[in-house]
């Protein structure tokens, strides 16, 4: 993305009208309009992707992004943490209110799954893992809860220790529930990758990809990828040994024996090939409708867009007049 034209030029451009002094608000206002538009192209996209992706079985599906309709293997029906209803497949999202007022917004601080963050799913012709951390959720059933204080009146028990402090902070946070239907019927959209169990999905992610692409990519990125494996060292490798202790497992193997990759897994995750990153989407609506939110979302940030656009012309032709005439012909 940093290479694109367009990209180079919006960046010359804010930085000229800040250097502009009084003209900062603008540039800001323009800041904001740019990213609903990208909003909007992105919401665009992922309904034309959900539209153009075959629909296959687990055992047929290509390696690459496809589309399954599948259901959630349930012994017993669960029950809702926040409502009590039975259910199927449940997760949940907190969220602190940051700011006040007009300035207020919501920042995600954790999230819990009934099924943990691989979620197994399954169909008449195999078993596929989801990656639930990078999935956009969106389902029939749903309950939200306010909260303000500390703690989250018992709901903490769900969510992994690391997210302890900042669910034990006082604060004001917004709890959503969405839950599954017992044996609902998912469409889920993704990028498809068949593992052998001696491998592991973490083992080649972005920053390994920079790191490979050397001179290809530029410093400040080639930087960042490796200040983030350092960073991200020690939950890289957490996340590798819990999915190591699972594939031990399928392998029948003890713990600590090394994997022989005797087992085939699949697995659902976001799609992030060719610098774009399409979500993996998780509903128990029809396709159609899952679509037609994606595209009402989409128009609704293109509204957003040219509404803040309106704004940050205005607010030029109120600050500097003159240069408004010069730009208009005047």
């Amino acid at each position: 993305m940093w290479r694109r034209p367009s990209v180079l030029i919006g960046g010359a451009v804010l930085l000229v009208l800040s250097w502009a002094g009084d003209l900062l608000l603008v540039a800001f206002l323009l800041a904001v309009a740019l990213l609903f538009f990208v909003g909007a192209v992105q919401g665009f996209r992922q309904a034309r992707v959900a539209a153009d992706t075959p629909t296959s079985t687990i055992r047929g599906a290509a390696q690459g992004r496809v589309e399954l309709n599948v259901r959630i293997p349930v012994d017993k029906p669960l029950t809702a943490p926040l409502s009590g209803d039975e259910c199927g497949f449940w997760h949940l999202e907190v969220e602190r209110v940051v700011g006040r007022g007009r300035d207020a917004r919501r920042k995600v601080i954790a999230e819990a799954w009934s099924g943990g963050k691989w979620q197994e799913v399954t169909d008449s012709t195999g078993i596929c893992l989801l990656a639930m951390p990078e999935a956009r959720i969106t389902s029939t059933l749903s309950d939200t809860r306010t909260i303000i204080g500390g703690g989250l009146g018992g709901l903490e028990q769900h969510f992994s220790p690391d997210a302890r402090p900042a669910l034990d902070a006082f604060a004001e946070k917004i709890i959503t529930e969405r839950r599954f239907p017992v044996d609902a019927s998912l469409h889920v959209i993704g990028l498809f990758e068949s593992l052998a169990s001696n491998r592991t999905p973490f083992d080649d992610d972005w920053t390994d990809r920079v790191s490979r692409q050397a001179g290809a990519s530029p410093g400040w990125a080639r930087k960042l990828a490796a200040l983030t494996q350092e960073a991200t060292a020690d939950e890289r490798e957490r996340l590798k040994e819990t999915w190591r202790t699972r594939m031990r497992e399928l392998e029948g193997i003890p713990e600590g024996a090394p994997l022989g990759g005797t087992v085939v897994v699949h697995t659902m995750r976001r799609d992030f090939r060719q610098n774009r990153v399409i979500p993996l989407l998780i509903s128990d609506q029809e396709e159609n409708a899952v679509i037609g939110s994606l595209r009402r979302g989409a128009v609704g940030a293109l509204a957003a867009g040219f509404v803040v656009t309106a704004m940050a012309v205005g607010t030029l032709a109120y600050l500097r007049p003159d240069l408004w005439d010069a730009l208009m012909g005047g």
